[in-house]
């Protein structure tokens, strides 16, 4: 069993001692899934339609790595966590 201290920085004596209990503690799998990489054709820095953006880029190189242009759309176009 683990215990678990908590003490105030701002109140002298305050503090309190829980008991935590990891018995019904329901952990992942060892191996975690993964998303397969789709065959696609490299995105050009150009999809960023920002000069700005682009220019972070510009002359490092000219597209997108697999993975980057594989999650491109939902990680540039959307807030979706």
């Amino acid at each position: 069993q683990y215990y678990l201290r908590l003490v105030s920085d701002s109140w002298v004596g305050v503090e309190t001692l829980h008991p935590v209990s990891f018995r019904h503690l329901l952990l992942p799998d060892r191996e975690m899934p993964y998303t397969d990489l789709i065959d696609c054709t490299p995105l050009p820095i150009s999809a960023l339609h920002e000069p700005r953006f682009e220019s972070l880029y510009d002359g490092k190189f000219e597209c997108f790595n697999p993975i980057q242009t594989q999650l491109f759309h939902v990680l540039y176009h959307t807030d979706t966590p």
